[in-house]
């Protein structure tokens, strides 16, 4: 597989993985794309063939992605996150800024939560993050607002490394109260997007998102979630991917942590100290040792 050929069609698909899979499985070594011309698969979707075709133009034209200030890293690289080459779909392309080591070799937690968290909720992570995390532990959220840039935020406060993974391309900042927090992880910890650098958010995406944050994680702690929520979706995906999913307990009937007391009823964690989470994650640590040595 070449790494330009698979940036072309990624950038062609506009960052869905979902098409660029769609050609990968048929054509691992993307020979379609090695030829100005010439049929494509009958079997390929009307989108998969214009996304091909789309491609093809680029490399044509000899223009170069991503922009002098974003690096990608592909499927096809050496150096791309082990954790991720694991989930079902992992990104063919990651547009990041800042250090990209952070998310290649420590114990990653994930968190999410409400983008309009209780009083209860911001208590309990601003309790939780100081005194239950390990050291050398990376905070993955989503920069949203809410727990996301609280978990972010607090991090950076605490002395932990942080990674943040868009929802959109790197030339958008949402929601826009995060900018200034988004420049400083673009400058000292990491920013992550599987979507080319000018692609706008989209409803759509944030799913796709989810999936990148709890596929880096080992373990993912929902802080604040209601009964139907992204967060949801997100310890979903993770138990889907194999990885730990803990929740903080809320009062019976508060709407905003309907979601956490019903994941702690599935078998998710139930973190109520600070020494719950330190338990969880030290597990963690050790089962990702095992599977290192």
């Amino acid at each position: 597989m070449k790494r330009k050929q698979l940036i072309a069609l990624h950038e062609a698909a506009r960052g869905n993985s979902r098409l660029v899979h769609a050609v990968l499985e048929a054509d691992s070594e993307l020979k379609c794309l090695h030829k100005a011309s010439g049929p494509l698969s009958s079997q390929w979707s009307l989108s998969v063939q214009k996304t091909v075709w789309q491609a093809r133009k680029t490399l044509l034209r000899g223009i170069e992605y991503p922009a002098a200030d974003i690096q990608a890293l592909t499927l096809a690289d050496d150096d791309y996150p082990a954790q991720l080459r694991t989930i079902s779909c992992p990104p063919a392309v990651l547009y990041y800024r800042g250090d990209i080591s952070i998310v290649q070799t420590r114990l990653q937690l994930a968190v999410v939560g409400s983008r309009k968290p209780g009083h209860y909720a911001v208590a309990a992570l601003n309790r939780l993050i100081p005194n239950g995390v390990p050291a050398q532990t990376v905070i993955i959220s989503g920069l949203a607002g809410g727990i996301d840039g609280l978990a972010h935020r607090l991090a950076l406060k605490k002395g932990f490394r942080t990674a943040a993974v868009l929802g959109h391309g790197h030339r958008t900042c949402y929601p826009a109260e995060n900018r200034q927090l988004k420049e400083r992880l673009e400058q000292d910890e990491l920013v992550i997007s599987e979507y080319p650098p000018n692609i706008k958010p989209e409803r759509w995406m944030f799913p796709e998102r989810n999936r990148i944050i709890s596929g880096l994680a080992d373990a993912v702690l929902v802080v604040s979630a209601a009964g139907r929520s992204g967060s949801l979706i997100t310890a979903e995906t993770a138990l889907e991917q194999g990885r730990e999913v803990l929740a903080v307990p809320g009062s019976p009937g508060e709407a905003a942590v309907e979601g956490c007391n019903e994941l702690i009823r599935d078998g998710a964690g139930l973190i109520s100290k600070p020494i719950h989470l330190s338990e969880e994650l030290e597990a963690c640590l050790r089962r990702k040792s095992c599977l290192t040595n």
